[in-house]
């Protein structure tokens, strides 16, 4: 990940889920706070659920522990 944030700060580079303002994150790792605010899913993959605010600097989101997932990366 600091690979990547070095790259973002050489380039200026956004991801697509920057650009459309959320992601799909993994069901276990949003959370509680967060799932209950969610109000879709994907048929068939409920475990994917779609996060507003997550990337690759905030994978669980703005509200999860992203310095959790992305140990090592100076946020």
């Amino acid at each position: 990940n600091n690979d990547f944030q070095a790259f973002v700060a050489e380039t200026g580079y956004t991801t697509e889920s920057e650009n459309f303002g959320w992601s799909f994150v993994f069901h276990t790792a949003i959370p509680e706070e967060v799932i209950k605010t969610i109000t879709s899913a994907v048929l068939n993959a409920e475990w994917w659920l779609p996060v507003n605010g997550s990337y690759w600097k905030y994978p669980e989101g703005p509200l999860g522990g992203s310095e959790r997932v992305l140990r090592g990366l100076s946020l």
